[in-house]
C-alpha cells in the first residue's frame, strides 16, 4: 500500500522541482526541444519565473520518505 501526504511547495529549495514538473508536462508529440531551450521561451517561463513572491502557493504529493510523486498542484 503506498503511504503518501500532500505537502507544501515554497521557497528556493523547491524551484528546481517545479521547472522540472513544467517540463514534464509540455506535451509536444514529436522532436521535444530539450528542457534548457524549452524553458527558456518567454510564454513557458512566465508560470514560474518569480516563483516563492508573496502570493504564490502550491502542494505536491509526496511519499512519507519525501520522494515527490508528481507535478504540484497550484492555488
Amino acid at each position: 500500500m503506498l503511504t503518501y501526504e500532500v505537502r507544501p511547495i515554497h521557497g528556493v529549495k523547491d524551484r528546481p522541482f517545479l521547472w522540472d514538473m513544467l517540463y514534464e508536462m509540455i506535451h509536444i508529440p514529436k522532436d521535444k526541444p530539450p528542457k534548457e531551450l524549452l524553458l527558456r521561451l518567454p510564454e513557458i517561463r512566465k508560470y514560474l519565473e518569480g516563483w516563492g513572491r508573496a502570493g504564490t502557493a502550491a502542494s505536491s504529493p509526496r511519499r512519507r520518505e519525501a520522494r515527490p510523486l508528481g507535478p504540484p498542484g497550484t492555488g
